[in-house]
């Protein structure tokens, strides 16, 4: 069996370009994290007038970037058009004093940590079933913001 250089030579030249791909692939944003967690929740676990604001919603959670003012107010509106029937019985309790840090929160880190809060709220069968599949992928990439 006789070997070439080339052989070797292309299939390793496309090993190393998809390594490079994948460690250069750009890191997630809060907003798009927040878009698929609000994507991720059943019409019938918000509210009745969420789909008349969810699309301009959506395009604020674009136009704010890193703007951690803009996307307090943000998360806070998407947790307001969750009803509470969709979350477990300890946010009734625990809602106010999360509310109160999300309008203190000073980070995307700070941010990042009360969404975590917010989507372990949710009882399972407020999200869509393919939402425990690419839960994980979303909780890691959520964890790598800074």
């Amino acid at each position: 069996m006789k070997i070439t250089i080339k052989s070797i030579a292309l299939p390793l030249a496309c090993i190393i370009a998809m390594g490079l791909f994948v460690s250069c692939k750009k890191k997630s944003t809060f907003g798009e994290l927040l878009i698929e967690v609000e994507a991720s929740v059943l019409p019938q676990s918000q509210t009745e007038t969420w789909p008349q604001r969810k699309a301009a919603w959506v395009q604020d959670v674009k136009n704010a970037q890193n703007d951690v003012g803009v996307l307090r107010k943000l998360l806070i509106e998407f947790e307001t058009n969750i009803q509470y029937q969709a979350q477990k019985p300890y946010w009734h309790d625990r809602r106010n004093a999360w509310l109160e840090s999300v309008s203190n929160a000073g980070s995307i880190a700070q941010l990042r940590d009360l969404l975590i809060e917010l989507e372990s709220s949710f009882t399972f069968s407020t999200q869509s079933t393919d939402w425990q599949e690419n839960r994980s992928d979303w909780f890691n990439r959520l964890q790598a913001l800074e």
